[in-house]
């Protein structure tokens, strides 16, 4: 009796944990993601009303869209959709939707509306690679252990004193989120950094496009 009662604790307790690793942990990170990507939203949108962008100029409009298509993009991104969307667009002899126009419309910005649009841009991208790992728990697995490799030989290589000091700062919680960004910036610098951010800035703007959901559910 106790046999059968533990085997079915154990099996709840899997189910359980799946529950928690395939459903609620990328639900939350599909729902952190477009919170962050809606407050980028809102951001620039209070470049537009302080000025510093022009609300009716295209490269805000573009900007605005390249938002609005990620936040749909969201709930869909991950290595699998990437791999089978490329397969078959190599099969349809397709290339990744054409994103000239929101090139062209950013393009045309003055020197510093340009600069505050890319920095947005690079925002959003941070958001979405984060998504990409955060989103899968053997992804995450792998980062982490990528992180405790890297520490230890980051620990080797440093002084007893500065050890000691980067583990302070760690206990109290004072690593700025700004260098946990790095890793995923210096991810973006990569070649297929470079690869994933066109491939999703195409989806973006795939996803943006008017009458997109009912074609997809079409399909």
């Amino acid at each position: 009796m106790i046999t059968i009662t533990a085997s079915i604790i154990a099996a709840l307790l899997v189910l359980a944990l799946g529950h928690v690793a395939f459903t609620i942990y990328p639900q939350s990170a599909i729902a952190m993601a477009r919170h962050n990507l809606f407050n980028l939203r809102d951001e620039l949108f209070d470049l537009g009303a302080q000025g510093k962008l022009n609300f009716k100029s295209p490269g805000y409009k573009a900007t605005r869209q390249l938002i609005n298509g990620l936040i749909k993009y969201a709930h869909d991104v991950s290595l699998m959709q990437i791999f089978t969307t490329k397969l078959i667009m190599k099969a349809r002899k397709q290339r990744i939707t054409s994103v000239k126009d929101w090139e062209k419309a950013i393009n045309a910005l003055s020197k510093e509306e340009r600069k505050y649009v890319d920095d947005i841009y690079r925002k959003a991208m941070v958001h979405m690679v984060r998504l990409l790992i955060t989103k899968s728990v053997l992804l995450t697995s792998a980062l982490g252990v990528f992180l405790v490799l890297g520490g230890c030989v980051m620990a080797m290589q440093r002084s007893a004193k500065a050890v000691a000091s980067a583990l302070s700062r760690a206990r109290e919680g004072k690593a700025p989120a700004a260098d946990r960004d790095e890793i995923y910036r210096a991810v973006l610098a990569k070649r297929t950094g470079k690869k994933f951010k066109r491939f999703v800035t195409g989806e973006a703007r795939r996803y943006s496009t008017p009458g997109f959901g009912s074609q997809l559910a079409m399909a």
